[in-house]
């Protein structure tokens, strides 16, 4: 199915969250983003993550190590809540 009014408004960079407390608190998300396309072709669906911690939020897209690598390399508390949603 084409579709015609999806389009790529601003790309931007995004500096890491700087954790200065224990992780205690975690919550991973995650969904599709839609590609712009050509019009006439179908539109192109990518995934993205997401983790929200008590000290900030991370989201990638098409980078799960990165988002893995920076989660083990945070100070996480003994104890961790890992919540279904973020509230």
């Amino acid at each position: 199915m084409p579709c015609h009014n999806a389009r790529l408004v601003h790309r931007q960079e995004f500096q890491l969250p700087i954790v200065t407390e224990l992780i205690e608190e975690l919550c991973v998300d995650g969904g599709k983003v839609r590609l712009r396309t050509a019009q006439g072709l179908e539109c192109i669906y990518k995934d993205y993550k997401a983790m929200h911690t008590n000290s900030g939020l991370i989201a990638v897209y098409q980078d799960n190590i990165g988002l893995i690598n920076w989660v083990n390399s945070q100070p996480i508390a003994s104890i961790v809540t890992c919540r279904l949603r973020w509230t």
